[in-house]
C-alpha cells in the first residue's frame, strides 16, 4: 500500500513538473511558482504528523509533491537566469550541496528528536514562516 500511495505523489509531482514549468516559462514569472511550491511542501509536512488515516496521509503527502512540482522547473530557471554561463554549474552544485546538506542534518534531527515526531515535523513550517519574515523586504 505504501508503494502505491508514494508511487501517485510522485507521479504527480513528475506530472506537475512538466506543467508549471512551462506556465513558469508562458508568464516569464518564477518567484510566485517558488513561493507557492514551498508554500505547499511547508504546509502539507505538519499534515502528515497529524492525520492517522492512510487517504489523508495520502493527500498530505501528494500535496508535498505538487509544491515540489510547482517549484522545480521556475527554481531551477530562476537559478539558471541568475548565473552567467561561466557560474552555471557552480550555482548549480552550491544547490544540489546545500539541498543534501539538509536531507542530512534532517536525518539527524530524526535521529535526534525520534521520540518528538510531532514537533520535528512542524520544524519545517516554522523554518518557512522565519524565512519569509527574513525575506520579506526583497518582495
Amino acid at each position: 500500500m505504501i508503494g502505491i500511495l508514494e508511487g501517485l505523489a510522485e507521479t504527480t509531482a513528475g506530472l506537475s513538473k512538466g506543467y508549471f514549468g512551462q506556465l513558469s516559462d508562458r508568464t516569464g514569472r518564477r518567484r510566485p511558482f517558488v513561493q507557492v511550491g514551498y508554500g505547499l511542501s511547508a504546509l502539507s509536512k505538519p499534515l502528515m504528523a497529524v492525520f492517522i488515516y492512510p487517504l489523508w496521509i495520502f493527500f498530505a503527502r501528494t500535496l508535498d509533491r505538487l509544491g515540489k512540482g510547482i517549484r522545480t522547473g521556475a527554481r531551477d530557471a530562476l537559478l539558471s537566469d541568475e548565473a552567467t554561463p561561466a557560474t552555471k554549474g557552480q550555482v548549480f552544485g552550491f544547490h544540489h550541496a546545500l539541498d543534501t546538506t539538509g536531507a542530512v542534518i534532517g536525518l539527524i534531527g530524526w535521529v535526534c528528536n525520534a521520540f518528538w515526531s510531532a514537533a520535528f515535523f512542524c520544524l519545517p513550517s516554522c523554518m518557512l514562516g522565519w524565512l519569509l519574515r527574513l525575506l520579506y523586504p526583497f518582495f
